[in-house]
């Protein structure tokens, strides 16, 4: 259970902080699903400043206010200080086409605990973006973002399928694709491996 651990995410923004009891709700994308970000007016956290489409750096405690069996939904990140908070969005300017910065380390271990880091960047305006995992044979075995918006993205795959059930050792290809504004499809794609390291 992730309940309780500290925890660094980064997306943008998709819906600004909106009142609710004592504190300020809020929701930021990078992948599927979204983020809730919860802000207790007791941390002393500003919001006015947060706006839609801003790209966020945050730290904080993973909580859940689900109360009902089997409890497994409605995880949430309770930021602690104005530091927990970084506005990353300078740090990823906007680009003229689909561009993938990095696929590290390739290949991965998961059984070493090791996850893949997909970077990518896309204009933010008209672009859809699309990132998936196939197998040699064709199938798809994970989906990582679908139909999201353009903008820069850190994905993370962690070697298990759709369902989180670990997938065998072995190459698959990452699928990722663009849809533009115009209905131009941009594809890209690249062989991972996951791998076992020799002891």
């Amino acid at each position: 259970m992730m309940e309780s651990s500290l925890l660094t995410v980064v997306g943008d923004v998709i819906s600004p902080p909106v009142r609710s009891g004592t504190g300020y709700n809020l929701t930021i994308k990078n992948g599927t699903p979204a983020i809730a970000i919860r802000v207790q007016d007791n941390t002393g956290i500003p919001v006015n400043w947060i706006e839609l489409g801003r790209r966020l750096r945050i730290t904080g405690i993973v909580g859940q206010y689900d109360y009902t069996e089997p409890y497994n939904t409605g995880y949430q990140l309770l930021p602690r200080f104005r530091d927990d908070f970084k506005d990353t969005t300078a740090a990823f300017p906007p680009v003229e086409q689909l561009t993938v910065d990095s696929i590290f380390p390739n290949p991965f271990s998961p059984w070493d605990n090791q996850v893949l880091t997909i970077m990518l960047n896309s204009p933010r305006t008209g672009y859809r973006l699309t990132v998936e995992i196939y197998d040699l044979k064709g199938r798809r075995v994970r989906e990582l973002l679908r139909d999201a918006p353009g903008g820069y993205y850190d994905v993370k795959w962690d070697g298990t399928d759709d369902r989180l059930n670990p997938l065998p050792a072995g190459i698959y290809l990452l699928n990722i694709k663009a849809v533009t504004g115009t209905g131009t499809t941009q594809t890209w794609t690249r062989p991972v491996a996951l791998a076992v390291k020799l002891r």
